[in-house]
């Protein structure tokens, strides 16, 4: 009976120091750091306020004799994204003048890290590359508004690369 005992509680004492680690490796959604490249030159930039990317696969569906689910094989992909940042950022706008004036393509590289110091996941960074928007918000007023101006900006990107990826955190056993 007692070894009984024992095997509960440990079980339990496992459950719980599993419980422990998720809070502790849980990344914070407000920590972390945007910066654009363009050019060879390297901007901060803090007036990012969200930042999301996605990957798209293009599937081609695989019949098999004898299934009766159809499998699906990988045979692309596009990134898109959002970004939303503070209105007074002038990054944007002289990206389209360049490409207005001198016909510069509107794209930049952009790094996106996760770093909450808080966590024991340790740091996520991606570079995303090649990033065009959609469309840039050139000027906007709104007289009813009762926040900050945002800008938001939808776009694609040619690749991705992970610079540096969260810890490795797979139990075995």
């Amino acid at each position: 009976m007692l070894g009984k005992e024992a095997k509960a509680m440990k079980m339990n004492l496992q459950f719980f120091a599993a419980k422990k680690s998720i809070v502790e490796d849980t990344v914070s959604a407000k920590e972390g750091s945007v910066t654009f490249t363009r050019n060879g030159k390297r901007y901060t930039v803090a007036t990012v306020t969200k930042f999301e990317a996605k990957i798209e696969f293009t599937k081609t569906q695989i019949p098999q004799l004898g299934r009766v689910i159809v499998a699906n094989k990988a045979t692309g992909a596009k990134l898109t994204g959002s970004l939303t940042m503070h209105f007074h950022d002038p990054y944007m706008v002289q990206i389209v003048q360049e490409f207005i004036e001198q016909g510069h393509q509107p794209s930049f590289d952009v790094t996106v890290n996760n770093a909450d110091m808080a966590s024991t996941s340790g740091r996520l960074s991606v570079l995303y590359e090649n990033v065009l928007p959609d469309s840039i918000d050139l000027s906007r007023l709104d007289a009813t508004a009762e926040e900050t101006l945002e800008r938001n900006i939808d776009f694609t990107a040619d690749g991705m690369r992970i610079i540096e990826i969260f810890k490795d955190r797979t139990v075995e056993g």
